[in-house]
């Protein structure tokens, strides 16, 4: 190598020779000589297997053969400069001496500290190669470090690249076998030519390290739940589609489980979302405590997790099952001094090789933990074929599928029933309620009530209403001119539903129909079940100048308590009353209280299930303003109720 080599000293014995090496002791100190050919073909297959390194190790093993041919020195270590704030991280060790076994495992796994240390802190800042003669007495060196390793002859050689300091190779010896044999002149250039090829290699490799962490992280966060760290959904399916694929022909035999917290709501509303976060990572910590090493505890849902149980029989998995229902039993959750119990409904069903398929399987988890949460909360139900409760279930999902396809088939019709004036009515229009139909796959009608549960059960209810409000509000813009108000329908979920609010308030905002126009008729005790998260909703229906009405009033416990803190203009009292007002003097006395007190807060009353001309007579005698029911007109179709008059006996 041009410009690398050095003469031999006058006086000088040679001591020792090899291929690439002569070994001479001037005034009895080792001295070494270079063979340059040998150099350059060592830096040049340097060159060559470092362009090749993917690890650090990598770079440490291209490099102990030429630090040991050329430089004679048989340890090589490399330490990275800010991984750890406040140390230099010595990563790797490679040393071709079998007795320094030991020191190298130690050196590997080391992080030295840079305060109070001179060595690292001259390292830290220099651009030339920091040489220790003898560590022992160097007043630079960390000698609690220093009598760790063993340590002789310390040679550090910066690692730059550009403005970036990368880290240091060094190189040295240790113990009295190996003394103290500083570098010469030459040796220190020769590690500096070698040190811009490492730098290169070594920016390369930590580019590489990082990208392939950031692909494990993304890999990581992909089937992994971000809040409670334990497997997601995904993760859930794959294991469960690996583990059915291998009961195909086995006689293996595994458990599927559903769990469903039940107190989480309570948490969630009263303390909020954060303290709902809190403790769905303790029951989580809690689940994985509780389960062996091999059992797989995924969270599915908000509140719902998923299980799958290797290598158990129903009975084995019950145990489980009760194990933790057991911890969550002694486990209380505090919030800002409140304290809260907890406890999980189980589903499960056997995975064996009689099992149809995985999704058979996660909808008889999924239809056993329902069953296990309607019979009473922290209960566990197992799936069998002939269970009477799961038979129920699954008729309920049949509906569920139905509701589903009726969405996207367009199969929901409007229909409208007329609402009367009992007193003189000013108004010409028309005054109606919008009522929901389903039509099956031949076109009959399903009643609300056959569908209706499994839309609020299954929190269907916001896409339900979008539907009823976009094509109610189609209707009514075409034909807003026979139209005085017409009634629309809200869910209790679509109240606290932010999603469906900035919806329904760009429908009103493009329909062009007046919003005086139209009442939204609120159930009361969803009204009363959402009340935090229903008021900024009701609060903005009213700034647009629609109207609201509190639907089955008197239905509560406590109608009278809240009705002041609701802003609604119509109250249209609970039709079990005003259906028997002819024969029971207590319904009577019911409806009178609830006009009377709609009157003195300024608010209209609506009586709903006016079926006779009797009940009828008995409501303007109270001075109810309006009436609703089969003795005024029967729901019907929209293109009917424009034609409807008030019959001549009402």
């Amino acid at each position: 190598m041009p410009g690398i080599g050095v003469a031999l000293l006058p006086d000088c014995e040679v001591i020792g020779e090899s291929q690439n090496l002569r070994y001479t002791a001037p005034m009895g100190n080792p001295f070494f000589e270079i063979n340059n050919q040998v150099a350059t073909k060592g830096v040049l297959e340097l060159c060559k297997r470092l362009e090749r390194a993917v690890e650090l190790s990598h770079i440490l093993h291209a490099m102990a053969p030429l630090i040991e041919d050329v430089l004679g020195y048989h340890h090589v270590w490399l330490a990275l400069i800010g991984d750890r704030p406040g140390f230099v991280t010595i990563v790797s060790q490679v040393s071709s001496d079998a007795a320094m076994a030991e020191t190298q495992l130690k050196a590997q796994t080391m992080d030295i500290p840079i305060a109070g240390d001179a060595m690292l802190t001259e390292i830290l800042a220099a651009n030339h190669v920091v040489v220790v003669d003898d560590a022992r007495t160097d007043p630079r060196t960390n000698k609690d470090v220093v009598a760790q390793l063993d340590n002789r002859t310390i040679v550090n050689v910066p690692l730059l690249l550009a403005d970036m300091r990368l880290g240091v190779f060094g190189v040295g010896t240790f113990g009295d076998a190996e003394g103290v044999r500083p570098p010469l002149p030459w040796q220190i250039d020769f590690m500096q030519v070698i040190a811009g090829h490492v730098a290169v290699a070594l920016d390369r490799v930590r580019f590489l390290e990082a990208r392939k962490k950031a692909e494990d992280a993304m890999a990581f966060q992909a089937l992994h739940d971000e809040l409670t760290g334990l497997g997601n959904r995904r993760a859930f399916d794959k294991t469960m589609l690996d583990v059915f694929e291998e009961t195909r022909g086995q006689a293996h035999e595994h458990v599927v489980c559903y769990l469903d917290l039940d107190e989480f709501k309570v948490v969630n509303d009263t303390c909020g979302h954060s303290a709902g976060d809190v403790l769905l990572r303790q029951i989580a910590h809690l689940f994985k405590e509780a389960l062996r090493a091999d059992d797989h505890i995924f969270r599915i849902g908000g509140d719902e997790f998923g299980m799958v149980l290797t290598n158990h029989s129903i009975a084995q998995a019950h145990s489980v099952a009760k194990r933790l229902q057991s911890a969550l039993a002694d486990f209380k959750f505090m919030w800002h001094g409140q304290g809260f119990g907890v406890s999980a409904s189980i589903g499960m069903v056997a995975l064996n090789a009689a099992s149809e398929s995985v999704g058979a399987l996660l909808q008889a988890a999924d239809s056993a933990c329902y069953v296990a949460k309607e019979s009473g909360r922290g209960r566990i139900h197992v799936y069998t074929k002939d269970d009477a409760a799961l038979s129920q279930r699954f008729g309920v999902m049949e509906w569920v599928s139905r509701i589903e396809d009726a969405l996207t088939r367009d199969r929901f019709v409007l229909y409208a029933q007329p609402i009367m004036p009992l007193g003189v009515d000013t108004h010409s229009g028309l005054h109606c309620e919008l009522l929901l139909r389903m039509q099956d796959e031949q076109g009959a009608l399903i009643a609300p009530g056959q569908f209706m549960p499994t839309v609020e059960r299954y929190h269907l209810a916001a896409r339900v209403d979008r539907w009823v409000l976009a094509h109610a509000l189609q209707w009514l813009a075409a034909h807003q001119d026979q139209i005085d108000v017409c009634a629309i329908n809200l869910s209790g979920q679509s109240l606290g539903d932010a999603p469906f609010m900035d919806f329904a308030l760009q429908q009103l905002a493009d329909c062009g129909v007046p919003c005086h126009k139209l009442c939204f008729e609120i159930t009361e005790t969803a009204a009363i079940g959402n009340l935090h998260t229903a008021m900024p909703f009701i609060h903005a229906l009213r700034e647009k100048g629609c109207k609201l009405a509190l639907d089955d009033f008197g239905s509560g416990m406590s109608s009278f308590a809240y009705l002041r803190n609701l802003p609604v203009d119509i109250l249209k009292i609970d039709g079990h009353f005003v259906k028997d007002i002819a024969k029971d003097a207590v319904s009577l006395a019911m409806v009178k209280s609830i006009h009377d007190i709609g009157c003195l807060m300024n608010k209209e009353t609506v009586a709903e299930f006016v079926e006779s001309q009797e009940i009828l007579a008995l409501l303007r005698g109270l001075g109810v303003h309006h009436a609703q029911g089969y003795a005024i007109g029967f729901p019907m179709p929209l293109d009917q109720v424009l034609h409807f008059k008030i019959p001549a006996s009402a």
